[in-house]
């Protein structure tokens, strides 16, 4: 989501059609101020983009769609806290929103705030059953000290074996990145739980279960070669 001025522009106007001719965005006002944001969203001009969509929401304050497009917009320019904010709201209007719920769960993370980015995405996984949600979940309920949940969260997705295909980006000592098997992504996360809970050989097997699967993973064999030093 590092540029939604696309996305922001489907989510406003997608609602926008859908009104009557009698809703408060038939006002000369509301028009007026549509075509500032459209204006300002293809100059890139966030301040004025952020200030019609506000004037939107005064006139309309029921439709939910305004407060989704200013979450995106404080995103896009990496207002975390604003835009976590405002998710907020458009959850109260909007509740189990799927794209307020992972924007939500991603400037929670953003913020520093591991478990609560995790509430959102629990909501969202039960939502939509999607494996990517549950890895996020595995690696925020590492980071939370939830280890029986990293390896039950870990476990469903490594009983799918068409996992094994999805690919996880990782980064690399040169700063380059590499993309790694989501089974070695979950080996690993299972060797760094048992790792955080003192056990340094059932981490080392998991860690050399991830090198089975991806044998170039370079942050699995660091860890690997740590917890045998150990």
């Amino acid at each position: 989501m590092k540029r939604v001025v696309g996305t922001l522009m489907l989510v406003l106007f997608g609602v926008v059609a859908a009104f009557a001719q009698d809703s408060p965005q038939s006002t000369p006002e509301f028009k007026r101020n549509k075509q500032v944001f459209e204006m300002a969203s293809l100059f890139n001009d966030a301040a004025v983009a952020r200030t019609a969509l506000y004037n939107m929401i005064a006139i309309d304050s029921k439709n939910p769609a305004l407060l989704d497009s200013l979450a995106l917009l404080y995103y896009e320019f990496q207002n975390y806290s604003s835009a976590a904010i405002v998710t907020q709201a458009a959850l109260r209007a909007n509740p189990g929103n799927p794209l307020m719920l992972e924007l939500s769960a991603i400037c929670y993370e953003s913020l520093g705030l591991p478990d609560r980015a995790l509430a959102q995405y629990e909501t969202l996984y039960m939502k939509q059953n999607n494996p990517l949600t549950l890895y996020k979940m595995a690696f925020l309920q590492l980071q939370v000290k939830h280890y029986v949940e990293v390896n039950t969260s870990a476990d469903i997705l490594l009983a799918k074996p068409e996992l094994k295909e999805t690919r996880i980006v990782f980064p690399k000592a040169d700063e380059t990145t590499q993309e790694v098997s989501m089974h070695a992504a979950l080996y690993n996360l299972k060797g760094l739980a048992a790792k955080a809970q003192g056990d340094n050989v059932g981490a080392k097997a998991m860690f050399d279960k991830a090198l089975e699967v991806s044998p170039d993973f370079e942050i699995a064999l660091k860890n690997a070669q740590e917890a045998a030093s150990k």
